[in-house]
């Protein structure tokens, strides 16, 4: 359990302009984690913070709040963005101490004596805040301060949306809090758009049946943008570039080859084994080492807990009503919190097949191909692109019968846990066996009823898609050795 230790600062004239500070004792608030150990303003407008933690490591978060006409009330983002020292990451030490700088508040006011106070939060290695960022900038933050933690998007430094850093040179992650909990995997029968049955087992891919994960993860709050992936692959490495030129940075990064991006050349069935060196995931795991070492892509049951977000059955993912017109597969959903086929500026999606010609690619503005993340309504998990705007390649090799697994990740190829080879028609008809990864979510030409969450869809990991839609979203584990 988390551990609050609650200091009120007496900062009469802090905002007012003040040019000097008295150091003031603050109250000792002790608790099995930690104890505050004093506070102090200092000339230039800065607040110091000093705490000692009984039992080190943790990881220690706060937040500031000012009294207001009706009570206590966080400030947001944007107020913390100066903030150094042994906060918002995993603290080693018995002590630590932090600076928080107070000239970027934004406030058009001072604020009277005794009306503003902090809250410091030690939390377990094992119960870790609900939302992690992590710096790609390996050349520029030093290795301890790469992976910050904070309990909410009002707490992180500029605004979820407002820094536009956490689409390009830092990755925001949301803890799904799954652990034990009974959900159902898959979709009713006369759901729009649903998988029919597999053509050689018979099986409806999408049959409905119930899954308890086993553990907490972290999953990306955006899908990888270009910009992202360029952080951390040197573009040229695997032709991944982004296919859409015009305001491209913080575009869902398309053209993601499976076997050269996560695969290097190719992971078979050695899954958990560590990816390839020189893989997007290897590169991770060698920024955030000693700290995350487990980067992956999502099992596809942990992406389709995470899209659902305990929705009711039929609905969105924001918790929006399926409103299909026109029946599959001709499908239009104006309530889709997402891109797909029919909400683009232009008709892109009658032109995608000439892909290839560099005009049409360039005519291409922000509001066609795939989307800048975070452009459409997250869902009700915080989660954004979730619905459409790119194809996601998850862990799993595809089979149509994943009733069985609970969940786990299908590692064995196509081979199924009960030793079923999973095949399909080739184009001579002929049953072969099926060597293809799971991939969720719909993408910028896809019928609505395809960006269902349980919709699921096979490739190949060597090919990207019929028209370079192939993308990805990281995921980890919840928690700190």
């Amino acid at each position: 359990m988390k551990k609050v230790i609650v200091c009120s600062f007496a900062l009469a004239s802090m905002l007012a302009g003040a040019e000097s500070g008295t150091g003031v004792e603050a109250p000792s608030v002790s608790t099995p984690k930690a104890t505050v150990t004093g506070f102090a303003q200092l000339a230039d407008r800065t607040v110091v913070v000093s705490y000692s933690l009984a039992d080190a490591p943790a990881v220690v978060t706060f937040m500031a709040e000012t009294n207001g006409p009706n009570g206590w009330v966080a400030l947001d983002g944007k107020c913390l963005s100066n903030v150094s020292g042994d906060v918002f990451k995993r603290v080693t030490g018995e002590t630590g101490t932090f600076n928080w700088n107070v000239d970027r508040f934004g406030l058009d006011e001072a604020i009277a004596s005794g009306n503003l106070r902090v809250k410091v939060t030690a939390w377990r290695l094992d119960d870790t805040p609900d939302y992690m960022v992590v710096s790609l900038a390996s050349n520029v933050v030093p290795a301890e301060n790469r992976v910050r933690y904070y309990t909410s998007t009002n707490e992180l430094p500029g605004g979820l949306l407002g820094n536009h850093e956490y689409r390009k040179s830092m990755i925001v992650m949301k803890r799904m809090r799954a652990r034990g909990i009974r959900w159902m995997m898959g979709s009713t029968v006369g759901t729009p758009g649903r998988n029919g049955a597999d053509a050689y087992s018979g099986f409806s891919p999408e049959t409905m049946h119930p899954v308890t994960l086993t553990n907490d993860y972290y999953i990306g709050v955006f899908p990888l943008t270009v910009a992202q992936m360029a952080a951390i692959y040197v573009p040229g490495e695997s032709g991944i570039t982004g296919g859409f030129p015009i305001d491209r940075a913080m575009r869902i990064c398309d053209q993601v080859y499976y076997t050269k991006a996560f695969g290097y050349p190719m992971r078979n069935s050695n899954w958990p084994e560590p990816p390839a060196e020189g893989s997007v995931l290897a590169k991770l795991r060698a920024i955030t080492a000693g700290l995350i070492d487990d980067w992956d892509l999502p099992g596809e049951a942990q992406w389709e807990f995470a899209a659902k977000a305990n929705q009711p059955i039929m609905h969105w993912g924001d918790g929006t009503p399926y409103k299909f017109e026109d029946g599959y597969p001709y499908t239009t959903d104006y309530g889709l919190p997402g891109r797909y086929r029919y909400n683009q500026a232009t008709d892109w999606w009658n032109t995608w097949p000439d892909y290839s010609n560099e005009a049409l690619r360039t005519s291409q503005g922000p509001e066609n191909g795939t989307p800048i993340a975070g452009s459409y309504a997250p869902n009700a998990y915080g989660l954004y692109d979730m619905h459409g705007g790119i194809w996601e390649w998850c862990l799993d090799w595809y089979h149509p019968d994943i009733t069985d697994l609970n969940g786990a990740v299908n590692a064995n190829g196509a081979q199924q846990l009960n030793g079923k080879v999973h095949k399909t028609k080739n184009a001579a008809g002929e049953f072969v066996e099926n060597w293809s990864r799971v991939m969720r979510g719909g993408d910028y030409k896809s019928n609505a009823s395809v960006c269902r969450a349980s919709f699921r869809k096979s490739a190949a990991p060597g090919y990207p898609g019929d028209s370079q839609e192939g993308g990805a979203r990281l995921c980890c584990r919840a928690g700190l050795r």
